[in-house]
């Protein structure tokens, strides 16, 4: 092991991270608000940094998929592609001629405004409530039992491990073998995004008006979101939705308290350790072999990513939220271009075709019959989400990701400066936390997933129905 190398290469990653968070600081000129490109740079520090360094220089040891050689493209990959995103930021700030610092200060000066009043506002919430709500119950109720009450009831007793995991495989799929999961559907829709924004707008407007009635109703929502969230013992989406309200009060007060990060660090730790309690347990589920096609070239490692082991608790943290995403990603360098070429886009249209009704076409679950068995013994089919900058490597190579992070940093800065230049209308600040957080998530997920499974059209979508609704209410009201 030449250590001389690897400590250059540990030196030169450090630099260029410390050199893109400064790029991202002078373009935003704040530490003391979450914007999408600093939420973005957060996630990429848990989930590719640590873990992307450990598998280059230990020569993907761990990895899902390994050739046992050093793998310089991912190194490049990992770290020069946050100086692209940062470049894309910077670039935005010009081309929106955005001055930072300035325009913050008068974003903080305005006050937060509700412009859906009276009656068609009550009654377009409560048409999307009684939908989301019915939605959410109808759906729950046609997958059977629910893991989170099985895995309540069966705490402690023998076997109950794999009988948790099997509840929770006949809750979440649907379909012959796989098939969508239960957080990746239409249904989907209601209870990780629509029942949220519910939630955020009537937390804002309790805020806002310092209310009693939206206060319980708030809590209404909440109580439902949360259980619909973490019924299938899934940890993260109900982190998501603790996100999107750590968002959006940061984005009420016009910075982040110690407070208000201590308390959300707190609430996410809690809910992680708890349903990690849930799940981890009894025996061991059975490894898979090593997928066809690969053995002569690759050595396949047991995947984190769907088996649960009997670990602790921050073995399952390592485990489950820095080692699996860019094992995944380093996986894909491995495969690219040495067993399959580049798909030069192909991916993303399947992706596309994948939102309508049908079998699951997605890149992630072909990525994952290349990666692992299908035997099943191991749960049958399933997904390996491949990230943003999987996807571009995947399809343009190097280059693409390069050329796809500096488009990235300019999407992100221009959300930003979207927000901070906009009307501070509480409805919107109950729909940014769910654009903001949906950005960020292109650390894990690709194009499509951005789109849709993480509600930005889904968002855009609510928005343009809630502005017919009141135009079309105005227009019978008035003549």
């Amino acid at each position: 092991m030449n250590y001389a190398a690897d400590i250059m290469f540990i030196f030169v990653s450090l630099c260029v991270y410390v050199l893109s968070v400064w790029m991202v600081y002078q373009s935003t000129r704040t530490k003391s608000l979450l914007t999408p490109a600093y939420f973005f740079i957060f996630l990429f520090s848990i989930l590719y940094y640590p873990g992307g360094m450990y598998l280059f220089l230990t020569n993907g040891k761990s990895a899902f998929v390994s050739s046992g050689a050093r793998n310089y493209s991912f190194y490049f990959a990992v770290n020069f592609s946050l100086l692209f995103l940062s470049a894309g930021v910077f670039a935005a700030n010009r081309l929106f001629k955005f001055s930072a610092g300035t325009e913050l200060e008068n974003f903080r000066k305005k006050e937060w405004k509700n412009i859906l009043t009276g009656t068609p506002f009550y009654v377009a919430l409560g048409i999307l409530t009684f939908i989301s709500l019915l939605a959410t119950y109808i759906y729950i109720r046609s997958r059977g039992e629910i893991p989170l009450i099985e895995a309540v009831k069966l705490f402690g007793s023998k076997g109950s491990y794999e009988r948790t995991i099997s509840n929770r495989l006949l809750f979440t799929t649907y379909g012959g073998g796989g098939g969508t999961y239960y957080y990746q559907g239409y249904f989907a829709q209601f209870y990780m995004i629509l029942l949220p924004f519910i939630f955020l707008l009537s937390a804002v407007m309790a805020l806002k008006n310092k209310s009693k009635n939206w206060l319980l109703f708030s809590a209404f929502i909440f109580i439902i979101t949360s259980f619909a969230l973490m019924s299938s013992i899934a940890r993260w989406p109900i982190l998501v939705f603790i996100s999107y309200i750590f968002i959006m009060y940061q984005l009420y007060y016009g910075r982040i308290t110690w407070k208000m990060f201590l308390t959300y660090t707190a609430v996410s730790l809690l809910i992680f350790t708890f349903i990690t309690i849930l799940r981890i347990g009894g025996e061991d589920v059975v490894k898979p072999a090593p997928a066809p096609g690969l053995k002569s070239v690759e050595s396949v490692k047991t995947p984190v990513v769907v088996e649960e082991k009997r670990m602790g608790l921050l073995d399952s943290v390592f485990q489950r939220i820095i080692a699996a995403q860019i094992n995944v990603i380093y996986s894909e360098f491995e495969l690219f271009p040495r067993k399959y070429d580049y798909k030069l886009g192909i991916t993303i249209l399947r992706d596309f075709r994948d939102v309508l009704p049908g079998p699951d076409y997605s890149f992630s679950a072909w990525l994952y019959t290349k990666m692992f068995t299908n035997d099943k013994q191991y749960f049958g089919s399933g997904s390996a989400p491949s990230g943003y900058l999987g996807e571009l490597y995947a399809n343009f190579g190097l280059a693409g990701v390069f050329l796809g992070m500096f488009i990235l940093g300019i999407i992100l800065q221009w959300n930003y400066i979207f927000i901070i230049r906009s009307s501070k209308t509480l409805f919107g600040l109950a729909t940014f936390p769910i654009i903001i957080f949906a950005l960020g998530w292109s650390t894990i997920g690709g194009i499509v997933t951005i789109l849709f499974q993480m509600g930005i059209v889904t968002m855009l979508l609510c928005n343009l129905c809630f502005i017919a609704f009141f135009k079309i209410w105005n227009f019978f009201y008035f003549t």
